[in-house]
C-alpha cells in the first residue's frame, strides 16, 4: 500500500479552499459585529436604557441584604423582586416610569438634599430616609448608594400568623392598596417570609430608653457596651445569648463591666474583628464585627473603658446602616440587654 505525498501549497492554491476561507471570515466578522451591538444595556428594564452605566459597574449584580427594623420592617433587603444588574446614575423625574421593583441609586453631583433625590423617583423624602436608616438632618454624599423603593412607603417581611389588615394598621396604610400593589389574592392570603411593599406606609416611632450603670448579680456595675438601636433581640447563638446593636461605623464600644481581655483580634469569617472579656465567676462577654480594637490580651478594663469601634467586619450585611452593628454575646450568664424589645434605642446618660 502506498500513500500520495501531501502537498500543502497545492491545497492553498485551490480556488474552492480559498473560497471557503473567505466565507468563514465574513461569517465571523458578521457574528462579532452583531454581538457588539447586543450589549447588556440593550436589555429592556423599565424602558430606561439611557440610564445604563458603562464600565464594570454595569455588569455587577447588586443584591441588598435583609435587615429587620421595627420588628419586621425592612431596610436594606434581599429583594424578592428581579433587580436590574445596573446601578442608576444621573436621572431626572421625567426619566423614571412606573415600576414595581426597588432599585439602587448612586448619589450624583447636584443631589444636594434627599428631597431632590426623592422628587426624581416620585417618592417621599421619608421613604428614602427610612429605607436607608437616615436621620432628618442627614445630607447626601456623592457616590453614596441608596435603596429607592418603587412607591412612597416601606417594605415589610411577613411574620407568622400576620394578616394584611394587621400590617396595614401597623403602618397606617390601606389594606386594599397593599393587596393590589403586591398582586395578592383577593382574600389577602400571605405567608411567613413573604416580602411586601407597603404603599404610603408610615414608620412607627421608636421607643427610646436610657441606660445607666446598674448593679447586676452576675456582673456588678454594668452599662450597655454601646449606643444604638436593637436590631435583633436576645437569641441563642451557638448556645449563648446574643443581641445586635446597630449604629454608624466608628461608634464607640466600651467595657460594660470590669474584666480582663482574653482574646483580641480577628476571630474568623463569622465574627470578624472581635474581643472576649472574662469577668468574675468565669462569665465572658464577646464583641464581634469591630472596625477597630483598642485593647490587647491581658489588659484589665473597668466600666466605660474604650475597647473598640463598631464596624462591618466578619459576616455582616452589605455596607449599609443596618449592616454596621455590634454582635454582643454573654457566655455563662443571661444577656443584660435581653429585656429590650426590637427597635429599642439605647444610649448612655
Amino acid at each position: 500500500m502506498s500513500f500520495k505525498k501531501f502537498n500543502l501549497f497545492a491545497v492553498l492554491k485551490n480556488p474552492l479552499f480559498l473560497g471557503a476561507i473567505v466565507v468563514l471570515l465574513l461569517f465571523g466578522f458578521s457574528f462579532i459585529t452583531s454581538q457588539k451591538k447586543e450589549s447588556p444595556c440593550s436589555v429592556v428594564f423599565n424602558k430606561i436604557d439611557k440610564l445604563c452605566l458603562s464600565g464594570k459597574e454595569a455588569f455587577k449584580i447588586e443584591t441588598l441584604s435583609l435587615n429587620l427594623v421595627q420588628e419586621n420592617t425592612l431596610k436594606n433587603f434581599s429583594s424578592p423582586f428581579i433587580i436590574s444588574p445596573r446601578i442608576y446614575g444621573a436621572v431626572s423625574d421625567v426619566d423614571v416610569e412606573e415600576r414595581n421593583e426597588p432599585i439602587e441609586y448612586i448619589v450624583q453631583e447636584g443631589d444636594n438634599t434627599f428631597s431632590i433625590i426623592a422628587k426624581k423617583f416620585g417618592v417621599s423624602e421619608n421613604t428614602i430616609l427610612w429605607a436607608n436608616n437616615l436621620g432628618k438632618n442627614s445630607k447626601p454624599k456623592i457616590g453614596q448608594r441608596l435603596l429607592i423603593l418603587p412607591v412612597s412607603g416601606l417594605i415589610h417581611l411577613v411574620q407568622s400568623r400576620e394578616t394584611v389588615s394587621e400590617i396595614a394598621k401597623k403602618y397606617k396604610a390601606n389594606t386594599e392598596k397593599i393587596i393590589e400593589f403586591n398582586e395578592l389574592p383577593k382574600n389577602g392570603d400571605i405567608f411567613k417570609g413573604d416580602f411586601m411593599v407597603i404603599p404610603d406606609g408610615i414608620m412607627p416611632k421608636n421607643k427610646v430608653y436610657s441606660v445607666k450603670a446598674t448593679n447586676l448579680p452576675d456582673f456588678g456595675p454594668f452599662i450597655s457596651p454601646t449606643q444604638g438601636i436593637i436590631t435583633r433581640t436576645v437569641r441563642m447563638h451557638g448556645g449563648y445569648e446574643a443581641v445586635d446593636i446597630a449604629n454608624e461605623p466608628g461608634t464607640l464600644i466600651v467595657a460594660p463591666t470590669r474584666g480582663k481581655v482574653i482574646i483580641a483580634g480577628y476571630r474568623g469569617a463569622r465574627c470578624g474583628n472581635g474581643i472576649d472579656i472574662e469577668h468574675s465567676r468565669g462569665i465572658i462577654t464577646r464583641y464581634c464585627h469591630l472596625s477597630k480594637i483598642s485593647v490587647t490580651v491581658g489588659e484589665n478594663v473597668i466600666v466605660g473603658d474604650e475597647i473598640g469601634k463598631m464596624g462591618y467586619t466578619g459576616t455582616t450585611r452589605p455596607k449599609g446602616p443596618r449592616g454596621c452593628h455590634l454582635h454582643f454575646y454573654t457566655i455563662g450568664a443571661k444577656n443584660p440587654l435581653g429585656n429590650y424589645k426590637l427597635n429599642a434605642i439605647i444610649y448612655w446618660k
